[in-house]
């Protein structure tokens, strides 16, 4: 306590210096608007907002198109005008958001004017309709952060920043455009990009200069979730100043796709990549195709050519293929093996560009972090048939081998022969599958064995979806000895034949996938499986280990052993989060878990397994008052007067319930707390338990709380000097509090919370305003909800989730979501819709027109667009008791 004291004297020292040029003094940071949103017509006009604040206010991101008769004001006790004018709108509809700050605290004015032209049409990405800048950056948040955009597209603009010119060394640039040319709207990245025509600058070639119109064709994406931009070395300046150079090596042409994939009629570049964009994101083609082309260019590791001189002990090679008889298109040909599928070995002819070739395997569409790529789907799954004319081996995939002829092995035979070089065939019950690798265990009557991987020809939707534990398998493999595990295992496996295993699950009959309900005989007596989950209900025991949940659950049945606990559904296969600690469970407690059954040697286990509810056991609040002899770390329940009669403690933990008043620090969660027995000093308030000592992450703002609110936390007893405080406290409930978004007391009729039929609703403007990425906007008490989608910045009409995003509805401790109901600005499955949930809608949505209705009864109801985005302009939500 000694740094603390000499540091809060500094403090209050530096506080008498300079108390006396203080001229007024308000009380708490407050900001308020008595108007959020403005509507203005075309011929645009003035209206008058008033701004109440307790300090000094500014305001920034005012458009070229709206004044202020004032940006900054100081602080009053009386409410303060501020006039808005508009210009007059020729165009499009407009919309901006201006925003009014003291310190950290913010409230935004939502500013829409109507234009004679309507809404804007920001392009859908086609040359003939290529995105405009408010467009594309819609497009990338809609895919996420680090998202690559599945195809290549137009983007128009100007450019209203050069970062880097054109360089001759690298022949690529980057520069940012806008829809107006000015840097102080929505900005887009066109990064190290080539030049026209998709060829490297060269010099003599014209350079580009602020106020430039151009059009850019590539992939884009949201770099880490706040920067739009091409993807690094993927697009190229189509267009410039009007001027394109288009044509085969580049210019947005693909060709026309031919072919039909037979040897007598192969694809072309643009008929393979049809068939590859077809494909759900990093699934492979279920049969092999021949693909025709002349070789456009070799691939680059590292600075190497992948010719098959230089692809070392692999023997493939990887490069590009474009149409033959006039070069357009490009398809990507990924270590593909040599002719007669073989590794190419010294003396072989190697390839060069220029070279015509008919290859011949199957195709992905690969998805990651880079972008997508349409390719041959891996390493020696496909191989040159024929170059330049010349052809060795058949038209059999494999090379002639004919797996079902294999001799048949036990999984002893397999292991004893070692053979790295010929394939055998086996045959065995399956257990923990993985279908993201197509990888499991096979078991005979002579032992098991690891199948680490089959060709890729049989990594596909078919098999992973076909294939369970418990199933019966027959493949043919080549033997491998993985050292690092001193595991022997089967490589570049065939599937022969596959049948489903037989035999009830505990709970009659449920299908794998469900969650079975068992009791812990029952999930000791199952089959290992890494994609059937059981719930089990025991109680805590044994050496438990509290970094990742691991102890021995026990029901009147029997005991297993739980291998990690989490606090969430992290997923099979998933890294231990080690979240456990959060949970604050001890032995004894009584818990619901979700896990997979599975083993260690012998011992069987719940595997990567998470919490569900605490059935009994102590309670946060559930200890005997202060002084009762509880042991320390038990949440003690206790008054204000109660708390501040406790002695000191690093240990204990206390749960108090009072109001917030007094002067509040908003950064760190500083303030008076008051209940019927008397007042303490809380000194830091956080989201969530960081643990005695921890530094404070000022996660206060995010509770949304304010002066007046009646608030539950767990803290230490403290003390500062003379003055007791609550200590590395965290935040549990909102018990009541004061004026909720959109006005006055609870919505439905002043019902106090809880009650039967209570509902709440925001409207377009309360919608538009809400935050977003993530962040929680309370629509009362009871009700909040969160919005994954991240706006970047992008000024919103509406509420907004964007595909693959969730929209979440939750409800406080001790309530339930009875009914959800909102409007969408568009009908169905239309864009925009409320069909768009698609398989992401919760169990009791349905949709009719532009209306969404859930009805059920849950305390979290969640909403993931995966067909499309969803706009909200009204939502209603009803809620109850438990």
């Amino acid at each position: 306590m000694k740094l603390r004291n000499l540091f809060m004297a500094v403090v209050a020292g530096a506080a008498m210096l300079v108390g006396c040029n203080k001229e007024v003094d308000l009380g708490p940071a407050k900001l308020a608007l008595d108007q959020t949103t403005l509507a203005f017509e075309a011929a645009g006009g003035s209206q008058t907002v008033s701004v109440t604040a307790t300090r000094d206010w500014a305001v920034s991101g005012v458009p070229d198109w709206v004044a202020l008769s004032a940006t900054s004001g100081k602080a009053a006790v009386e409410a303060q005008p501020v006039k808005i004018t508009v210009a007059q709108n020729a165009e499009y509809n407009r919309s901006a958001t201006i925003v009014f700050t003291i310190g950290f605290a913010r409230t935004n004015l939502t500013i829409n004017q109507a234009g004679p032209e309507g809404e804007i049409d920001n392009g859908d990405g086609t040359l003939e309709n290529p995105f405009n800048v408010a467009g594309v950056i819609e497009y990338v948040n809609e895919l996420g952060a680090d998202v690559a955009s599945p195809k290549k597209v137009f983007v128009a603009g100007i450019i209203s920043a050069v970062d880097e010119e054109f360089n001759t060394q690298y022949g690529n640039g980057a520069f940012k455009i806008s829809d107006d040319g000015k840097t102080t709207g929505a900005q887009f990245t066109a990064y190290r990009i080539l030049y026209l025509g998709n060829k490297k600058f060269t010099a003599g070639d014209t350079q580009i200069k602020v106020g430039d119109e151009v059009i850019i064709y590539g992939n884009v994406v949201n770099y880490k979730g706040n920067t739009p931009e091409t993807q690094q070395n993927s697009a190229f300046l189509y267009s410039l100043n009007g001027v394109d150079k288009g044509g085969a090596e580049g210019g947005g042409e693909t060709g026309e796709a031919k072919g039909t994939g037979t040897l007598e009629d192969p694809f072309n570049p643009a008929g393979i990549a049809a068939v590859a964009e077809k494909l759900a994101d990093n699934a492979v083609s279920e049969q092999s195709y021949y693909m025709k082309g002349k070789i456009s260019k070799i691939a680059v590791s590292k600075g190497v050519d992948q010719t098959f001189a230089n692809s070392g002990s692999y023997g493939n090679a990887s490069f590009y293929i474009a149409d033959a008889e006039d070069g357009t298109g490009e398809f990507y040909i990924y270590q593909t093996y040599y002719l007669g599928n073989r590794k190419w070995v010294t003396g072989d002819t190697d390839i060069k560009v220029g070279d015509e070739v008919i290859v011949y395997g199957p195709v992905t569409k690969y998805v990651s972090s880079y972008g997508t790529t349409l390719e041959t789907s891996g390493k020696g799954a496909s191989y040159i048939y024929s170059l330049n004319g010349v052809t060795e081996g058949g038209d059999t995939p494999g090379g002639g081998d004919d797996y079902s002829s294999a001799a048949s092995k036990t999984v002893e035979e397999f292991i004893q022969l070692a053979d790295k070089s010929t394939y055998y065939k086996l045959t065995g019950t399956v257990s923990k599958f993985n279908p993201t690798y197509c990888s499991f265990d096979l078991t005979d009557a002579s032992g098991t064995i690891y199948v680490y991987s089959v060709l890729a020809a049989y990594k596909t939707d078919e098999w992973k979806n076909k294939i369970k534990d418990g199933g019966t398998i027959t493949i043919a493999g080549k033997y491998e000895y993985y050292a690092n595990k001193s595991q022997h295992e089967v490589v570049d496996a065939a599937i022969l034949e596959y049948t489903d295993g037989q035999g009830g699950e505990p709970g009659g009959g449920d299908e794998p996938g469900d969650i079975i309900t068992a009791t812990i005989a029952e999930f000791n007596a199952a089959a290992e499986s890494s994609t059937q989950k059981y719930k089990l209900t025991g109680t805590i025991g044994g050496s438990i280990n509290t970094t990742y949940g691991n102890f021995d659950l026990t029901d009147e049945t029997g005991t297993v052993y739980v291998y990690g606990l989490t606090a969430t559904d992290l997923g099979y296969g998933a890294k231990n989060d080690k979240s456990y600690a959060s949970l604050n469970l001890a032995e004894g407690d009584k818990i619901t878990i979700i896990g997979y059954r599975g083993s260690y040697g012998d011992k069987i286990e719940v595997m990567y397994a998470y919490f569900v509810e605490k059935v009994s056991g102590d309670q946060p609040g559930g200890g005997d008052e202060p002084g009762g002899g509880d042991e320390p770390g038990n949440i003690i329940t206790a008054t204000i007067a109660e708390f501040n009669a406790a002695a000191e403690s690093e240990t204990q933990k206390y749960q108090l319930t009072g109001t917030i008043g007094g002067s509040i620090n908003t950064t760190y969660g500083n303030f008076d707390l008051t209940d019927e027995t008397g007042t303490v000093y809380v000194y830091g308030l956080t989201a969530t338990d960081l643990g005695y000592g921890a530094k404070n992450d000022k996660s206060y703002a995010s509770l949304n709380l304010a002066e007046g609110d009646k608030i539950t936390i767990i803290g230490y007893r403290g003390s500062y000097g003379d003055k007791i405080e609550v200590m590395y406290a965290y935040f549990v409930e909102k018990v009541s509090g004061g004026d909720q978004p959109g006005g006055g007391d609870q919505p439905g009729g002043g019902d106090e919370p809880g009650g039967d039929g209570n509902n709440v609703s925001f409207d377009k403007s309360q919608l538009a305003a809400a935050a977003d990425n993530g962040a929680t906007v309370a629509m009362n008490d009871v009700i909040s909800f969160t919005n994954s989608s991240n706006y970047n910045g992008t000024a919103v009409t509406e509420l907004r989730i964007y595909k693959s995003q969730t929209f979440t509805v939750s409800a406080a401790s001790g309530y339930v979501v009875t009914k959800i109901e909102f409007t969408c600005t568009a009908s169905g499955t239309t864009k925009q819709g409320p069909g768009c949930w698609g398989a992401g809608a919760p169990a009791g949505y349905s949709y009719d027109d532009k209306d969404g209705v859930w009805e059920g009864s849950s305390n979290s109801v969640a909403f993931t667009a995966t067909d499309n985005q969803v706009r909200i302009v009204s939502l209603k939500v009803t809620y109850a008791a438990k």
